[in-house]
């Protein structure tokens, strides 16, 4: 894949990017960053662009961190509830062949 540079604004500075991914993309992510950053600063009076940036990761790291917490309990879940279906459709076929067994022997009684 190509790498191709984009510019995006953080913080009010500009950060040249070199990336394989769309700009499009790499917008996306710098605008999610800096409303993070944005945020950061209003919950502090006086914190220096080292801090803001530092804090905003930790924020964006426990929401990762939660999300992936999330997903793999959502998979957990998934993998149960496929083990489920599985038991569900062996207790199917027997009941359908035990079904056909007596409709056999109801045919054979006639």
């Amino acid at each position: 894949m190509d790498k191709t540079r984009t510019t995006v604004i953080i913080g009010g500075k500009e950060y040249s990017i070199v990336s394989t991914d769309p700009a499009g993309h790499l917008h996306r992510v710098a605008i999610y960053v800096d409303r993070k950053l944005e945020a950061v600063g209003k919950g502090i009076y006086s914190v220096s662009p080292l801090t803001g940036m530092t804090l905003t990761s930790l924020n964006i790291a426990d929401e990762y961190l939660k999300q992936e917490d999330m997903l793999a309990h959502l998979r957990q879940q998934y993998d149960e509830q496929q083990e489920l279906i599985g038991q569900q459709r062996e207790r199917i076929a027997e009941l359908q062949a035990q079904l056909l067994r007596l409709q056999q022997r109801g045919g054979e009684n006639r």
